[in-house]
């Protein structure tokens, strides 16, 4: 692929797009076998309970590492939250971070369309403007987000 996202290592790979009248639109993308963030810190994980601080901080850089990677081609996902960061594990046994679940992704310099969220069901993660006044996510929505997706990462 010659995208700028192609052999991005903390974005999981996506191969293509099928648009069907009758069964909307399919989605190919890369295979991760492994844990959503969320499972992995759950209370009593046996992930979250063997990982080093070195290796937390690891899996957080990952993830800036894959956000910043949408910003740099004034992309913005739309729903970031931890349920969106899958943890791969690699032949060492460290977790390689993925940032998935890109939706309908939104192009940085579009502002006056109208954002239309799916689901309430991640509010926690949403910045207060987009929660609340429904605007698209941008940079500084992702930083908002990002930080209570960090803050899962640190020991309990």
């Amino acid at each position: 692929m010659s995208h700028p996202l192609a052999h991005e290592t903390n974005l999981v790979t996506v191969y293509g797009c099928l648009c069907s009248p009758h069964h909307g639109i399919s989605i190919s993308m890369e295979y991760v076998s492994k844990s959503l963030l969320t499972a992995a810190f759950a209370n009593n994980s046996t992930i979250a309970s063997n990982l080093s601080i070195r290796e937390r901080l690891h899996i957080a850089l990952g993830m800036t590492k894959g956000l910043n990677k949408l910003h740099l081609v004034q992309l913005t996902h739309p729903d970031f939250k931890p349920e969106n960061v899958l943890l791969s594990r690699l032949f060492n046994g460290n977790y390689m971070p993925k940032v998935a679940d890109f939706g309908v992704s939104f192009q940085l310099i579009i502002t006056s369309a109208k954002f239309v969220k799916k689901s309430r069901d991640t509010a926690d993660y949403d910045a207060p403007e987009v929660a609340v006044d429904n605007k698209i996510p941008s940079v500084n929505s992702h930083i908002y987000a990002l930080v209570f997706t960090l803050s899962e990462l640190l020991p309990a």
